[in-house]
């Protein structure tokens, strides 16, 4: 069946963060990697293989969050 295993995340411990804590659904179409988005302009992320994904606009205020906890993160598990 098409589709059928796409909505299955598996939680995978690294450290102290989760890895399923990494992706988010920005659309019913598209789940993303936190850490592969760029930039977000406007109402798309600029991913860093330049593909450029469109955010549902009742998505868009939760993916900002995100990106911006998910950076914050990473910052301090960084130095």
């Amino acid at each position: 069946r098409r589709g059928r295993a796409a909505g299955k995340l598996l939680a995978v411990r690294f450290g102290s963060t989760t890895a399923a804590a990494s992706f988010l659904r920005v659309q019913k179409s598209f789940v993303v990697h936190l850490g592969a988005i760029r930039r977000i302009s406007g109402g798309e992320l600029i991913m860093c293989n330049d593909r450029v994904i469109s955010v549902a606009r009742s998505k868009l205020r939760q993916v900002q969050e995100a990106l911006a906890s998910y950076r914050r993160a990473r910052s301090t598990e960084e130095g």
